[in-house]
């Protein structure tokens, strides 16, 4: 009869501790889906930052067409990626400023202030975004980690071994990753970690030398290992993980 009895009791036990706990896992989850979306939205920001680098570089040096190319990526796919998360997190669209800073460049020709204003008030309307977002060092650190991935990948598409540059837009592409990268890992305090003596500044300066100038004439005289080097001592920060979990 005792047996009986308990069997009810250890139940309701049970079912109470089921209900306290449902809410923590559900809030566990949802954090950590919070987590991983602002994360995609700043390394789409991110990839962004570097097609619109390269087209405003390009567009000054006076190389307008591969400029125009440069911009319509961002302008095209990349920034439809954005919306679902901008809505997520409430945040502005900033449409508006993508399309007149591809307008300008889509004249041609030397544009002046105008092209000065356009990006200083796309990359504001971009800075302002990623401010609002639940991001913490080990995000931003991942997010450096995946764009300077993403350069190893597209250099090693746009450049042969032998140096010879193959598919040019591809190289200024992953120029582009690389310096927003590196220009992510700075702005952490913690992002900075020494390994083997050398910083991680020092890490990102030997890879950018593999861009002695965006429009090669002559087969380069570089070697990749600077990016693989990097990558290696990026994951050995632990930049390689999500900040998530």
């Amino acid at each position: 009869m005792r047996l009986l009895q308990r069997r009810p009791l250890t139940t309701a036990v049970l079912m109470a501790g089921l209900m306290f706990a449902m809410p923590v896992v559900h809030a566990s989850a949802a954090q950590v889906e919070t987590c991983k979306t602002a994360t995609t939205l700043a390394l789409n920001l991110g990839l962004m930052r570097g097609h619109l680098l390269v087209a405003a570089d390009l567009f000054e040096a006076g190389h307008y067409e591969l400029a125009q190319r440069h911009s319509k990526h961002p302008a095209e796919e990349v920034y439809q990626e954005l919306l679902p998360a901008l809505a997520r997190f409430e945040l502005p669209e900033f449409a508006a400023e993508l399309n007149a800073f591809a307008n300008v460049l889509a004249e041609g020709g030397p544009a002046g202030s105008r092209f000065q204003d356009r990006y200083a008030e796309l990359r504001a309307a971009m800075n302002a975004i990623e401010t609002q977002l639940p991001l913490q060092a080990a995000q931003q650190n991942s997010v450096a980690y995946e764009l300077a991935k993403q350069a190893a990948y597209e250099y090693s598409v746009g450049v042969a071994e032998d140096g010879r540059v193959t598919d040019l837009q591809e190289y200024q592409d992953a120029y582009g990753f690389v310096t927003v990268a590196k220009a992510k890992v700075e702005s952490e305090a913690a992002a900075a970690p020494v390994t083997d003596g050398t910083s991680m500044t020092q890490r990102f300066n030997v890879a950018l030398g593999l861009w002695p100038t965006l429009m090669p004439a002559a087969p380069l005289q570089v070697s990749s290992e600077g990016l693989k080097t990097l990558l290696s001592a990026m994951s050995d920060a632990g930049m390689d993980r999500s900040g998530c979990d």
